[in-house]
């Protein structure tokens, strides 16, 4: 369990740090398998602090790339 006071979805907040639009995020976080969405994943990783959440969230939730990470966000 994790509790961010303040936070109602944070699907909505992860998806919004993606440079797409909402629905196209949407749709390829929802995918099985996006090589050029975990690229991308990757590049934001070295590029800002989103490394640390992204790495995190890996480990909490025992994802093997950032995209399924964001997936399994309720």
């Amino acid at each position: 369990m994790v509790a961010f006071d303040g936070i109602l979805d944070l699907g909505d907040i992860s998806a919004a740090s993606l440079p797409l639009p909402s629905a196209e995020a949407e749709r390829r976080l929802r995918a099985r398998h996006d090589p050029e969405l975990d690229a991308a994943l990757t590049a934001a990783m070295a590029a800002d602090s989103s490394k640390w959440a992204i790495e995190h969230g890996r480990f909490a939730m025992g994802a093997d790339t950032p995209a399924r990470r964001l997936r399994r966000l309720p």
